[in-house]
């Protein structure tokens, strides 16, 4: 009998210190989109990405391409690397556009790692020292602003009548069960350093994504101003980018054609590979936002997460089948418990054990606060790091 632990390289990626945001409006609607870059999935890009020569195709390998759009501000300096242009929407292509939102609209931001996840990708459930993360934001100004703000001696924003903090993410603050919230929300992380180039992206271009929701008393017809945040070092080690948003009273369906998600309720769960702490990885589902515990600069400090979890988003679970509601995701069945399937609050997929035993015996599949530990046949002593891409594939379609 062999115990099935999800063994991940244990080398550690150069890092590179730099990030920016890709898409200003990426649909979220099931798991594989959190956890895979979908081009179809991405309606909106940052100001100037068309105008700077970063890539035109929108494409899973032009994600996370180095084109030289990341910028430090620096103290004193616009959070902006180009100028608010007046109309705002001369600075987007036909091919990057400009994002349009509705009031109460979730919306879901996109960029690459650049390597910087914490977490050591052993199963060791340590942190790389060199890897850090002082805070993610996300402000807005508006309606129709005309300039952009300008960073306090401290490469920080200073609130105002129309400018406002509207999602603070916090900071791993270098825990070890804080990576993968925050800016380190990117579930393949670990996965994709033990895949093969080609294919599949590097742990610089993998999907990073998060979630907030609009306030719903916008004004529509006007144009507001975003600014992504995130703080590398520390307070003044800034990364910043800028985009543009026109309010309208109904944005475009999702991909799947059903209606913009208005609440985070509507987010699907999507599977994250947790350390167990000995040389493995373990399962869990998990939703959006997923928020870290540290204090961001000027934010608070945010609840403490649950014990035996990787954020302080208490893990979700495959959606329960039943008739979907308008804009919310179609869920598929479960199916029938295979033997050997332990049934637990929360746990409603056993389809999974049978996915990871395949034709080999399922001596046990244990599943408690939407955690899997299956133990399959003597047939099955290791899945090696392709076949869990495959896996990753094959339960979330």
């Amino acid at each position: 009998m062999a115990h099935i632990a999800f063994i991940l390289s244990v080398l550690v990626p150069l890092v590179v210190s730099h990030s920016w945001i890709q898409c200003s409006d990426y649909r979220i609607t099931k798991g594989s989109d959190a956890t895979d870059y979908k081009p179809e999935n991405c309606f909106a890009w940052p100001r100037s990405w068309g105008n700077r020569g970063c890539p035109s195709r929108n494409s899973v390998n032009d994600f996370g391409v180095d084109c030289g759009f990341n910028y430090q501000p620096g103290p004193g300096r616009s959070v902006c690397a180009d100028r608010l242009s007046s109309p705002p929407s001369s600075a987007y292509t036909a091919s990057a556009p400009m994002a349009q939102y509705q009031p109460g609209q979730v919306v879901c931001l996109a960029w690459p790692p650049k390597n910087h996840v914490g977490l050591k990708c052993d199963g060791s459930n340590t942190w790389n020292t060199y890897v850090k993360d002082a805070g993610f934001q996300v402000w807005m100004s508006g309606p129709n602003p005309t300039s952009d703000p300008v960073t306090n001696a401290n490469t920080m924003l200073t609130p105002s009548s129309s400018l406002s903090m509207w999602k603070d993410f916090g900071a791993a603050s270098n825990v070890p069960n804080q990576a993968f919230t925050g800016f380190m929300n990117c579930p393949k992380f670990c996965a994709n350093i033990s895949l093969p180039s080609p294919p599949g992206p590097t742990p610089g271009s993998c999907l990073c994504s998060n979630c907030w929701t609009l306030p719903s008393n916008l004004q529509i017809g006007a144009v507001y101003s975003f600014y992504w945040l995130w703080w590398f070092n520390g307070a003044g080690d800034l990364y910043s980018n800028c985009w543009e948003a026109q309010i309208v009273a109904q944005a475009r369906p999702n991909p799947d054609g059903t209606p913009v998600y208005t609440s985070l309720s509507q987010l699907p769960s999507y599977p994250l590979y947790v350390p167990n702490g000995a040389g493995g990885f373990n399962l869990q589902y998990v939703t959006m936002p997923r928020v870290a515990v540290g204090a961001s600069p000027g934010g608070g400090t945010n609840a403490a997460p649950a014990p035996g979890t990787v954020g302080p988003v208490t893990p979700g679970t495959p959606p329960t089948p039943g008739t979907p509601t308008p804009g919310t995701p179609t869920p598929s069945s479960p199916g029938t418990p295979p033997p050997g399937f332990i049934p637990s609050p929360g746990c409603n997929n056993p389809s999974v054990c049978k996915q990871v035993c395949g034709e080999t015996t399922i001596n046990s599949c244990i599943c408690e606060n939407g955690q899997f530990t299956i133990e399959c046949g003597a047939g099955n002593v290791l899945i090696g790091s392709l076949l869990l891409a495959f896996f990753c594939l094959m339960l979330l379609f």
